[in-house]
């Protein structure tokens, strides 16, 4: 193998590695409230240089909070959020968000459940959130890169190749219809800047990953 088919394929395996971590980080901010242990991960460079790459610097005002006062500012803000009745538009399931009755568990729940399960995915045990949270959607997605990543690493590319076509896919039937507005209300409706802005973090990265996965299969 020569040095430009190496570099590609290092170049290819960090690239998917980077955007499992991103989707994983993501998935983070909308699974629950931010305790100690997520703090501490959110405070480590590789994290705020993760999101200060995609022009966002807004990890760095943790550093200087206290850790109490601030764990149980973001606590509360997420409740009120996403957990005190939080109505149709910000509610973080694909079913609510899509279906016609905006009611949890229809349609979108189970096709994201059939879709994990043909892809042998398994929702992480402890979670009790259902299968189209956006929680769940986007660590889905963070594990078809990594897979992919592996897959890249065993000089793979027959594997590698449907794994990043079960990404565009994911992308295009489920996360793609809705995270948008979801998100943008939930920037809007956020009343501390960590939401915010993680909000708008998330919606630009799915846009570049649409545009990205949507490249990638032309």
């Amino acid at each position: 193998m020569d040095d430009s088919v190496m570099t590609m394929d290092s170049s290819s395996i960090d690239e998917a590695k980077a955007r499992g971590n991103i989707y994983s980080l993501i998935s983070r901010f909308f699974m629950r409230e931010v305790d100690k242990q997520f703090l501490d991960i959110l405070k480590k460079r590789e994290s705020i240089d993760a999101l200060r790459d995609h022009g966002f610097t807004f990890l760095e005002d943790l550093l200087s909070r206290r850790e109490g006062e601030l764990i149980d500012e973001l606590a509360v803000e997420f409740a009120s959020l996403f957990l005190m009745s939080p109505g149709r538009l910000l509610s973080p399931y694909e079913s609510v968000q899509t279906g016609k009755e905006g009611q949890l568990g229809g349609e979108a729940s189970s096709k994201t459940f059939f879709f994990y399960k043909n892809a042998g995915f398994t929702i992480s045990e402890g979670i009790s959130l259902l299968p189209d949270h956006f929680a769940i959607e986007l660590e889905f997605m963070g594990h078809l890169c990594e897979r992919e990543a592996v897959a890249l690493e065993g000089d793979d590319e027959h594997t590698a190749r449907p794994e990043k076509e079960l990404q565009r896919g994911f992308l295009k039937s489920h996360i793609g219809r809705w995270y948008r507005p979801f998100l943008s209300n939930v920037g809007a409706a956020a009343v501390l800047p960590f939401y915010r802005e993680a909000s708008s973090f998330a919606r630009e990265f799915l846009d570049s990953e649409t545009e990205y996965l949507a490249s990638a299969s032309a």
